[in-house]
């Protein structure tokens, strides 16, 4: 079964997401809301994916991405962000 990690700050967009893949297929999905919980679940195991909402706090999109690679780095990360383009979003 595969395994996809979803980091979000908003509850609904999290649940929507989870939906998503639970109605779509066999998937297990975590949801979590923050960029410290996704490195406690990253800790415990990898996902075969990751969905990353970015920005997430305080942390540039793309310290948030190194850091995370730096736990799981063949993890494939989405990052989705509804803010700017793309460059505003991993420069963030």
């Amino acid at each position: 079964m595969n395994r996809i990690l979803v980091v979000h700050g908003e509850r609904q967009a999290r649940r929507r997401l989870e939906r998503l893949f639970l109605d779509n297929g066999d998937f297990k999905v975590t949801l979590v809301d923050s960029y410290d919980r996704a490195l406690d679940e990253l800790s415990q195991a990898v996902p075969s994916l990751m969905l990353l909402c970015l920005p997430l706090g305080e942390i540039p999109g793309r310290d948030a991405v190194a850091a995370l690679h730096s736990v799981a780095p063949t993890m494939p990360v989405v990052v989705l962000s509804s803010q700017g383009g793309t460059a505003e979003t991993i420069e963030g």
